[in-house]
């Protein structure tokens, strides 16, 4: 039986199941308050079993795809250091106790990699610590402020200053200020996982995606991403891809400047690929067509961009906390952009999934019959598609600079940078 005729067979058992116990008595069960709290929020998420078919691969595609798992993991437990000065330390400590609500808010903190909750103006729902997440996440000290950290970087040569702004380096306090660390030297999982990307390099027979691996394990181990971000983009109909790595900015809530830990292995589904062709091929009329004056436009627009659907093999890190992604438009470097374009992947069972489960359900709950029919799977994930196509539009430097428009907006860009997409 497909996964997806499983689910929909434990759903309504668990529906008729449901109801018999509605018809019963219930027994008053002793909670703590954050228990009772996390006990209504986790409703909110739906399981799903995220199913790839792997029975048709090789041994050596088989072994490919284990190793690049494996460097996920890693770059998994890098995440949980970047999100939240002490989710590591909760986690650890709840797994410790054997009792039913103690794993109740492990499950929770699973989700959310701490105990902070992204849906809910990350405010701490469990253990003792700050009432709000620290906005910057675990990248700066968790009692930093901007105006301390901006004031700091007054007093030192821009060199020091440049470190201490990288995406790629922790801040730590010091006794005369603050000390940037970059993350190959701060995270011992770095070099394990370069060392595994190099063994994944020797099983693929793909010359491009072999290259590929070897640029990011080096990338890892010196945080230099744009060779092996350049060399991503000609990975082109190869039955694998991966992203991993520091990826998205939006842990950092302060600045916007440090990039967190991810990792997506897929599998390239061609047919559902092949049908998005038509978007790629009208990328410099949409380009054209957008509702501002030229002189902003980008006159070089390249044609290197690749649309893919893919399915999810693993989901680590970043993209995984909470809200599920299902989609993305990389490289961010907007150099890499200039030079190649962008590779926008459409996660296809986890559109598919996050269809089925939250989408139709909206629409059954919120239109009439007549209307709730036209709730359409393809028209999602054409939305989906375009919103990608919307990212890798648009002006990516301020005006007459070469400053980027990230950096220029810090802790607005990635609101302003999804509005965009969405709207247009």
């Amino acid at each position: 039986m497909k996964v997806w005729n499983v689910l929909l067979i434990i759903a309504f058992l668990a529906f008729l199941t449901s109801c018999e116990k509605k018809q019963e008595p219930t027994k008053e069960i002793s909670m703590s308050d954050e228990a009772k709290l996390v006990s209504e929020r986790i409703k909110a998420y739906s399981p799903v079993e995220i199913a790839t078919d792997l029975s048709q691969l090789t041994e050596r595609e088989q072994k490919l795809l284990e190793l690049m798992v494996e460097a996920g993991k890693l770059a998994d437990m890098i995440f949980w250091h970047q999100c939240s000065p002490d989710g590591i330390q909760l986690r650890d400590s709840l797994m410790a106790v054997n009792s039913e609500e103690s794993k109740l808010l492990l499950d929770y903190v699973n989700i959310n990699f701490g105990a902070y909750d992204p849906l809910f103006d990350n405010q701490r729902f469990v253990g003792n610590g700050p009432k709000d997440r620290p906005k910057g996440g675990g990248f700066y000290p968790a009692d930093m402020t901007k105006e301390e950290f901006d004031k700091y970087l007054t007093t030192v040569d821009a060199k020091t200053a440049e470190l201490l702004k990288s995406q790629y380096t922790m801040v730590v306090r010091e006794p005369q200020g603050f000390k940037a660390i970059p993350y190959n030297q701060y995270f011992k999982e770095t070099q394990k996982l370069a060392n595994l990307l190099d063994s994944a390099a020797v099983y693929s027979d793909e010359p491009a995606f072999k290259k590929y691996l070897s640029l990011r394990a080096k990338a890892i181990r010196n945080d230099e991403y744009y060779e092996s971000d350049l060399q991503w983009m000609d990975v082109v109909n190869n039955k694998f891809d991966i992203v991993i790595g520091p990826i998205e900015n939006y842990q950092d809530e302060h600045y916007n400047y440090k990039s967190a830990y991810e990792a997506v292995v897929m599998m390239r589904d061609e047919a559902a690929t092949a049908e998005l062709q038509l978007y790629k091929s009208n990328m410099k009329n949409f380009e054209n067509s957008l509702p501002f004056d030229d002189k902003y436009k980008n006159k070089e627009f390249k044609e290197g961009n690749v649309i893919q659907v893919v399915n999810v093999v693993y989901f680590g890190g970043d993209c995984q906390q909470g809200v599920k992604t299902i989609a993305a438009a990389l490289p961010n470097d907007p150099k890499v952009a200039d030079a190649k374009g962008r590779k926008l992947s459409m996660y296809k069972n986890h559109m598919e999934a996050k269809f089925d489960k939250i989408v139709s359900k909206i629409g059954e709950k919120l239109l009439a019959p007549e209307f709730a029919k036209y709730v359409d799977k393809k028209s999602f994930t054409s939305f989906v598609t375009l919103h990608e196509v919307s990212h890798a539009l648009g002006p990516k430097y301020v005006a007459g600079t070469k400053n980027e428009i990230r950096l220029a907006l810090k802790e607005r860009y990635s609101a302003i940078e999804e509005c965009k997409a969405d709207i247009l």
